[in-house]
């Protein structure tokens, strides 16, 4: 029976409760990402969940997000993880990995589209641009927080992904400093242009 020998699939590739994922995975919002001419679990979709550190996680992570876009937004993503290829490979591996950028793509759905990039990490100018942007756009505070978390999805998925981790790392490390670089030098820029009577000689 499929519906059985999928609960075992599940099972076997890592959910830690696999009639919960087998209901999940049932759930409208997932409509065609199962392959039903597929042998239970060899669906390529329920691998690739089944690859990453907590899969019951990812699937739960990926339904907040689908229910978060439009529906236009919605069909596009679908149409990404029916594919397969690096996009859905880095944004299961984000889901089923931080909890946090789940929380954070539930709330701003329209950022798992950075991980649709050609993978390489942005440049200090890149990031300073868009960091700066940000400030200018609204409340800066919160406008640098939620550009900031953007970009680390693009370095969490960079980082998660790699073949060899390790030969991440010093790609990665750099980009955070780079990072956290141009947020203080946003945060600094915004707050002078706001109050020019700070400057000091």
């Amino acid at each position: 029976m499929r519906q059985s020998s999928l609960i075992a699939q599940l099972a076997r590739l890592g959910f830690g409760d696999p009639a919960r994922a087998e209901r999940l995975l049932a759930d409208r919002v997932l409509a065609g990402l199962l392959d039903p001419a597929e042998e239970p679990g060899g669906d390529a979709f329920v691998t690739a969940l089944g690859e990453v550190p907590d899969p019951d996680e990812a699937l739960t992570g990926l339904i907040r997000l689908l229910e978060s876009l439009d529906a236009a937004g919605a069909a596009r993503l679908r149409a990404v993880l029916s594919s397969g290829g690096p996009v859905r490979d880095r944004l299961l591996a984000v889901l089923g990995t931080s909890a946090a950028l789940g929380d954070h793509l539930a709330r701003h759905p329209d950022h798992w589209t950075v991980l649709a990039g050609d993978g390489r990490l942005p440049s200090a100018g890149e990031m300073r641009g868009e960091l700066l942007a940000a400030v200018g756009a609204g409340p800066p505070v919160d406008a640098l927080r939620v550009a900031y978390r953007r970009q680390l999805l693009r370095f969490a998925a960079h980082d998660l992904v790699a073949r060899v981790p390790a030969d991440a790392m010093p790609g990665v490390g750099a980009a955070l400093a780079g990072l956290a670089d141009a947020a203080l030098e946003a945060a600094l820029g915004d707050h002078l242009a706001r109050h020019p009577d700070h400057w000091t000689v």
